[in-house]
């Protein structure tokens, strides 16, 4: 079932021949604190692995608050 020399250390679950192990991918916690009409202060925790933890503290600043205006859409039905 194993390559000769394999030593299982219990970490993986076993199915049959199958070895798996489950594990998140990326997780993130931000964190804005308004300073101005534009401007934020930033503090984020990124959950790189499970051994390991990246935190980023930056400066946001918007350019305009308010939004663009899009265009309609031209072959959407009208739900009125």
């Amino acid at each position: 079932m194993y390559t000769e020399g394999y030593v299982d250390d219990g970490a993986y679950n076993i199915v049959g021949e199958w070895q798996y192990k489950l594990a998140w991918l990326s997780g993130e916690l931000e964190y804005n604190y308004y300073l101005t009409k534009n401007s934020n202060m930033s503090i984020s925790l990124n959950l790189i692995r499970p051994e390991s933890v990246g935190i980023a503290i930056g400066y946001k600043y918007w350019i305009s608050k308010k939004p663009k205006r899009k265009r309609g859409c031209v072959t959407c039905p009208s739900f009125h």
